[in-house]
């Protein structure tokens, strides 16, 4: 940056008032929104200094909370440095040299900086029930989890949970829904420990109806169609360059087709995800054993099922996919829900 010119003057920044009232308003409690890079540790440790500076806290008195350990390691360093060059200067910024009294107290909080707190929110709980254990009904000697240790216990209660589910199923019946719309309970573990995570989020239940049964002949039909259509033009070896995205989608619904079965709506979804799935279906030409025309029908008949576009913003495979799988939220989400509790 080119420095000014000698009597040069430099323009404030246009909140230079709310950055003021940060440093001046020190019996206040303030709000302070701002964004990554704006100089929010700066204001917080030139408000932290100023505090100790004019009296109204000492260094034992001042908690400061950061979202991570090294936003708190960082903090207290600059909180350190900061209290060192006011010392050296003998003023803070471009102000009055000190007097004895703040000079005094700002080299007590350098001398008692470890007083101050300046931490996670997690390790500032932690104190706090360390100072007063049996007001909150908890052994002194407690400690918190480590991490792999939290994981390690959610896990074992999420076990738990599901073999009480399953011992009641005869009258739940939660698990039979589950299978039904192919959902392993083992595969929501990571959804338990996010929604127990969130427990002030609310999680609405639903009660989306299955596709009705012609929607899904309509959708069995035009899967067949396509994979019939297609397998002719597909090589029996594998082409140098690979298979394209639309081979290797077809190749995929044809082994879910002939491994499982189609009336039940869970497997053909499933097929219907594949070709649902976010690379779209391309093709290339020189991979096909078919005539070029057939093969762009082809991919004609797969966009007209699957693709949206102004004229077709809701085609029938994306509007029964998104079908399925609201349908397929209010069993999960009673299950997750039923072990947050």
């Amino acid at each position: 940056m080119t420095p000014p010119l000698h009597g040069a003057r430099v323009a404030e920044p246009p909140d230079a008032a709310e950055r003021a009232v940060i440093q001046t308003a020190l019996t206040d409690t303030l709000l302070v929104e701002a964004g990554a890079g704006s100089g929010k540790t700066t204001a917080l440790v030139d408000r932290m200094l100023r505090l100790i500076a004019g009296g109204h806290a000492t260094v034992d008195e001042i908690a400061a909370v950061t979202f991570t350990r090294k936003a708190a390691g960082e903090l207290r360093q600059r909180f350190q440095e900061r209290l060192e060059r006011a010392i050296s200067a003998g003023r803070i910024e471009a102000g009055a040299p000190l007097s004895p009294d703040v000079a005094e107290r700002l080299q007590t909080g350098l001398k008692h900086i470890d007083q101050a707190f300046m931490g996670t929110i997690h390790a500032f709980c932690a104190r706090l029930l360390r100072e007063r254990p049996l007001d909150a009904g908890l052994d002194p000697g407690f400690r918190e989890l480590t991490a792999p240790e939290e994981r390690t216990l959610a896990r074992q209660f999420w076990d738990q949970h599901l073999e009480r589910r399953a011992a009641d199923g005869a009258t739940d019946g939660i698990l039979a829904r589950l299978d039904a719309v192919g959902v392993r309970p083992s595969q929501l573990f990571e959804q338990f420990k996010a929604m127990n995570e969130a427990s002030d989020v609310a999680f609405p239940v639903g009660d989306a109806p299955l596709p009705t049964s012609d929607e899904r002949a309509r959708l069995r039909d035009a899967l067949d169609e396509i994979v019939d259509a297609a397998l002719p033009g597909i090589p029996a070896v594998k082409p140098e360059r690979g298979w394209d995205s639309l081979q290797r989608k077809v190749k995929h619904i044809r082994y879910l087709r002939s491994a499982l079965d189609f009336g039940r709506p869970e497997a053909l979804f499933r097929a219907l995800a594949v070709l649902c799935s976010s690379k779209k279906a391309r093709v290339t030409l020189n991979r096909w054993t078919i005539p070029a025309g057939e093969v762009k029908a082809l991919a004609a008949r797969v966009d007209a099922l699957i693709e949206q576009t102004d004229a077709r913003p809701q085609p029938l495979g994306r509007r029964l996919l998104s079908a399925w799988y609201a349908h397929r939220y209010a069993p999960v989400l009673e299950l997750l829900q039923g072990a947050s509790r």
